[in-house]
């Protein structure tokens, strides 16, 4: 039945193919093509190559557009395979136009492999040949001309040369706006939209997005504007404007499921995880980018499957586990080498030394940032390229015996030189002035002062670059700081991490919010003020935790433990005029400061606790449960009597603060408190704090995941009576808190 009506359907196809003529069917293809209906137009173009009696004229015209439908669905090498043939042909039959509709579907080709430098000698040898044409109809020019036109303003763009872009892509939009070529102007538009964009320009931007977004409608293409839907979507990412932007993502993914279209669905979700990647939600970033890759699996998409890997290497990274974010690169650089795409070879090289950097392995990433520097400049890409030359500069100066920074510098000032790139030029700045503060003349050190303070002052292009400058300043400040005592220099730091935080508020970068919250916690301690400095820390972990950042987390727990330790030294000093430097010293600020500019992961070794007790307790200080693990003459009454008060001393506070942990030292003992309403939960231990912390968050995820255990618990508020006695909690409590491992569960049924 079903072979039947296909037989059919093709039958009919056939009868409607010689009634339309070989000039409205390629037509009806075309307009398949501009709607991004690749697939249909694909198969309309096969029965196309089916018409009996096609001259080899209209034959020709057909591959070209099947050239078109290759490349737009990024299959460039048999899109590049076929136009050579087709050129090929067309010398044969001297049919010039022919022959220069081929090389621009060459230059595409091309253009979409990363050969730049062969695309652009495609385009001039284009422009050769049409002037040579005689009689051509004024059209057939303009179309051709606009045309190798675009295609040169994209060949700019890919190189970084954003101005010769944008003049040449107005150039065809003149030309297309004079032949009424709408389909046409609306891709131009978009286009400008988005190089607008990489310059920072983002209102001009979203102008042109907006205007190429109205043009769609009233030609009712849908499926363009899920391109378009996803671009606006991408500018507000780029604004900060992340809830707009998902708004717009979401949009163009609803039409993308409409049209049943998987690609774009891939790519949706991939930019979809990376908005939550920058929202700081590691855990929903990586979901999306997993959702994303299985899709490009299926599609057997080699180049979106390289990128979607790369997005999850971000992620790792992000996460501070190095070796994961390694090895996902790594996968990364492999496909792209596969394909020969040396923007993206570039790119996983760069970030490849990122971890290498992290991890300190000076020589490895020195290699790795060498080798992405050759592949941006052979493509000529001056922006990415000034990035991996800032990276090299930054590898000489914070390693020894790894080189010299001068060739490094110089060669950005030679790219400052002839761009007009804002980005380029902070770049450059900020690289000069990391290399004058290392002089050891105080001339030179002022003047990176002043760059410093000159890129921490003016627009933020590129947040990262704003936060090394504002880090670099604030390392001299505490230099100076240590030198002169002056209370003034202080106040300076204090604004700069004021503006640190900012930022990381408005980017959501919540890895720099974490480091402002510790640096800010050990300023508080410069000024004495241990209550803010041990809650700024508690921020910092809960914060750490929420978002997956567990390396972090772990010396956030480290830094928390040693400021217990010292709480009794700090104490003394209150009524004491100790000088600046002893203070300085004993927060270890400048040696923080140091570690996040120079990017070095630490991975702190924590051991095990010492389990002493474990209480859960009502509001009112009624105790429900209670698990003693040390061993019976251990913790005397006293010491028990002793906690006890410093828990009810200290409730209320707990209870206020949703969601907090409170600590307490006594002694040898740590005391960690948790509320989970109606409940506070409290651990008390000895040793480091990390491995407590995530066994006492352990056992809150496993009560309230239980129904019945939740019951349990809950109920006993109501009455007098006590759970200890309960073997299911006893159970619970000892497979937790006296496992070796922080994040075991005991599986219970609800």
């Amino acid at each position: 039945m079903a072979v039947s009506f296909i037989s059919d359907l093709i039958t009919r196809l056939k009868a409607k193919l010689k009634l339309e003529g070989p000039t409205q069917k390629l037509e009806q293809v075309e307009r398949l093509i501009q709607e991004g209906k690749l697939d249909e137009a694909m198969r309309e173009i096969q029965l196309y190559e089916d018409m009996k009696n096609l001259t080899e004229n209209d034959r020709l015209r057909g591959q070209i557009l099947k050239c078109e439908i290759l490349n737009e669905k990024r299959d460039y090498k048999n899109g590049l395979k076929l136009s050579k043939q087709i050129l090929e042909e067309s010398e044969g039959l001297g049919q010039s136009l022919l022959m220069i509709d081929a090389m621009i579907c060459q230059g595409n080709a091309l253009l979409g492999m990363g050969e730049l430098d062969d695309s652009f000698k495609i385009t001039e040898k284009v422009e050769v040949l049409l002037k040579k044409i005689e009689d051509i109809k004024e059209r057939e020019y303009d179309t051709r001309h606009a045309a190798t036109t675009e295609l040169k303003g994209k060949i700019c763009r890919r190189k970084g040369d954003m101005n010769l872009a944008l003049d040449l892509l107005q150039e065809s939009l003149s030309i297309r706006e004079k032949l009424k070529d709408f389909h046409a102007k609306a891709d131009l538009l978009n286009n400008m939209g988005i190089i607008h964009a990489s310059k920072g320009e983002f209102d001009p931007a979203l102008d042109y997005l907006q205007k190429s977004l109205e043009i769609y409608e009233e030609l009712k293409m849908e499926q363009p504007i899920i391109k378009l839907f996803n671009n606006i979507g991408l500018i507000y990412s780029y604004k900060g404007e992340l809830d707009k932007s998902l708004e717009y993502y979401q949009k163009s993914l609803d039409l993308s499921e409409k049209f049943e279209n998987k690609q774009i669905s891939a790519t949706l979700l991939l930019n979809i995880g990376q908005i939550y990647l920058s929202k700081g939600e590691l855990d929903f970033a990586l979901d999306y980018n997993q959702r994303s890759l299985a899709l490009y699996e299926e599609l057997d998409s080699t180049y979106e499957l390289a990128i979607c890997l790369n997005n999850i290497g971000n992620i790792f990274e992000s996460k501070g586990e190095l070796v994961q974010a390694l090895e996902v690169y790594t996968r990364s650089l492999n496909l792209f080498e596969k394909i020969q795409e040396k923007s993206g070879t570039a790119l996983s090289m760069n970030n490849i030394g990122n971890v290498y950097r992290s991890r300190g392995e000076a020589t490895e990433a020195i290699s790795y940032y060498t080798k992405s520097l050759e592949l941006l400049e052979e493509a000529g890409n001056n922006l990415e390229a000034s990035s991996a030359l800032l990276n090299l500069v930054l590898m000489t100066i914070y390693w020894e015996d790894v080189g010299e920074p001068q060739p490094y510098l110089q060669k950005l000032q030679e790219i400052d030189n002839k761009e007009e790139n804002k980005a380029i030029n902070q770049i450059y700045r900020l690289a000069k002035a990391i290399v004058l503060r290392k002089s050891a003349r105080v001339v030179k050190q002022a003047e990176a002062q002043q760059i410093f303070q000159q890129i921490a002052e003016e627009e933020i292009i590129q947040h990262e670059r704003t936060v090394d400058a504002m880090l670099n300043l604030c390392e001299m400040l505490l230099l100076e700081l240590r030198t002169s005592g002056n209370e003034e220099v202080l106040k300076e730091i204090t604004g700069i991490l004021e503006k640190l935080q900012t930022i990381g508020e408005n980017q959501h970068s919540y890895s720099l919010l974490v480091d402002t919250y510790m640096l800010k916690s050990k300023m508080a301690l410069l000024e004495l003020d241990l209550d803010s400095a041990r809650q700024l820390l508690g921020e910092a972990q809960q914060m750490a935790e929420e978002k997956g950042l567990r390396n972090l987390a772990m010396m956030i727990s480290g830094e928390y433990d040693t400021l217990m330790d010292q709480l009794g030294k700090w104490t003394d000093l209150i009524d004491q005029n100790v000088p600046m430097i002893e203070k300085l010293e004993l927060t270890e600020l400048e040696g923080m400061v140091s570690r996040i500019i120079r990017k070095k992961a630490e991975t702190p070794e924590f051991a095990g606790e010492e389990p002493a007790l474990f209480l859960i307790l009502t509001e009112t200080g009624t105790m429900r449960f209670s698990k003693q693990f040390a061993p019976e003459g251990t913790l005397d009454d006293k010491v028990i009597g002793d906690l006890l008060t410093a828990i009810n001393n200290f409730i209320q506070e707990t209870f206020a603060a949703t969601g907090s942990i409170e600590r307490i030292k006594h002694k040898e003992h740590t005391l960690l408190m948790k509320p989970i309403d109606p409940l506070l939960c409290c651990y008390v231990f000895k040793g480091q704090s990390y491995s407590a912390l995530r066994k006492l968050d352990t056992f809150i995820d496993t009560v309230k995941g239980s129904r019945s255990l939740w019951r349990l618990l809950t109920s006993t508020t109501k009455s007098d009576k006590t759970i200890s006695a309960e073997k299911k909690m006893e159970d619970i409590v000892s497979n937790i808190f006296l496992s070796q491992d922080s994040s075991a569960v005991l599986q219970v049924e609800n």
